[in-house]
């Protein structure tokens, strides 16, 4: 209850007073008290002038989203989409331009959970989903509402020459083929590394055929490659149990980042602007995205499964093929109100001409969600809904 203060009040004002809620008092001719004065505490004061600073500072004119490398052109594709709606691009509805910074996963997280004031991200599109911990980060410092849109995902394939001898590779295998440096037998406690010089994949897994190893990888600085370095270099680097799969074939221990996703690059694998090629060999191996696949296997080329899962929609979209990551915007709920523009790219990113199977997102290689996800997706972004903490 605001409390006031007067000068020698009248009977009849005091009245009104009670009625209002206000408390008077007729002690106060202290020197320096003028008319009346609102007793209010210090820290209401300071949560007031910090509510109008907040509010001036969200007069920026850019929103401002963080991108993994491999994801910044899916992201500039939903901003070119946001732009074509008809409101905007009639000039009905202005927004403003988008700031993209270009950075890690780990790191864009920590940045985008770093606040929730106008000097901290609006949002951010990552190759990967908000972890528990960074989730918590971002609960304990302010950041009380993300709104989560799953986009899609992205996925390599592994592909052979159709009179390839069969074969079935786990990821931990496909992993020992490409490391640059292996560790040596018996250095548990100080691990040493010596250079691969695996030359055949009957020396990997004698379960695998007597042929050499081929392989051809998607270039370096590609979307493609950073895919691999995720989904089969670094997991390889965690060590802990075996991966599910043939029991000769053990996950990497653990070691220096560097030797662990170092990829050999010598006469048994390379990288290529056109991976598919080697595959079209009778031995040949290629890795490259299973978007790309789709264009080339009519042409006398088969896929091999990873842990005995080939991929296909099903596959990929229930989580069972490993060699696969989904990307997730995310956008802070509390920053919505103040730059309204964003809720356009929300509604964009969850628009039948960007997510579904003939939209522009899937023309640039990304796999569409199920019926079933997209519904939740679309429910989510137009309700503007806050995330639950992830598992």
């Amino acid at each position: 209850m605001n409390r006031y203060y007067f000068l020698s009040p009248a009977p009849g004002l005091a009245v009104l007073a009670v009625m209002l809620g206000i408390t008077l008092s007729s002690g106060l001719h202290a020197a320096g008290t003028r008319g009346f004065q609102p007793k209010v505490s210090q820290a209401e004061l300071d949560k007031r002038k910090a509510e109008r600073l907040k509010a001036m500072e969200f007069n920026r004119t850019h929103m401002h989203f963080i991108s993994t490398p491999e994801a910044q052109g899916y992201l500039e594709s939903l901003i070119k989409g946001m732009r074509s709606q008809p409101a905007i691009k009639k000039g009905l509805i202005k927004v403003k331009p988008v700031k993209i910074t270009t950075d890690s996963a780990q790191s864009g997280f920590g940045k985008l959970c770093k606040g929730d004031g106008a000097d901290t991200p609006d949002g951010i599109l990552a190759s990967q989903r908000i972890s528990a911990a960074q989730f918590e980060r971002c609960q304990q410092n302010g950041v009380k509402g993300l709104v989560e849109i799953k986009l899609g995902y992205e996925v390599l394939a592994l592909v052979v020459n159709k009179k390839a001898p069969a074969m079935d590779l786990d990821r931990a295998t496909l992993r020992r083929a490409l490391a640059a440096e292996t560790r040596k037998q018996g250095s548990d406690k100080k691990p040493e590394w010596q250079k691969n010089t695996s030359r055949k994949w009957r020396d990997l897994d004698p379960d695998l055929p007597d042929t050499e190893i081929l392989i051809t990888l998607p270039a370096e600085k590609t979307p493609a490659h950073d895919l691999l370095q995720r989904v089969i270099m670094q997991p390889g680097c965690k060590g802990g149990k075996p991966e599910a799969g043939k029991k000769t074939a053990q996950p990497q221990p653990p070691g220096p980042k560097a030797k662990c996703q170092a990829v050999r690059n010598d006469d048994r694998v390379r990288a290529a602007a056109r991976p598919g090629a080697v595959a079209k060999a009778p031995n040949g191996l290629s890795v490259m995205r299973y978007a790309d696949w789709s264009k080339i296997k009519k042409t006398g080329v088969r896929l091999v499964p990873v842990g005995g899962v080939a991929p296909n929609a099903k596959t990929i979209q229930s989580g069972l093929y490993p060699l696969a990551s989904a990307y997730y915007l995310y956008i802070k709920q509390d920053h919505l109100p103040k730059l309204p523009e964003l809720s356009y790219l929300l509604v964009e990113a969850a628009s039948d001409t960007a997510a579904l199977d003939a939209g522009y997102l899937a023309k640039g290689g990304m796999l569409p969600l199920s019926k079933d996800e997209f519904v939740q997706v679309r429910t989510s972004a137009l309700r503007m809904q806050a995330m639950s903490a992830p598992d």
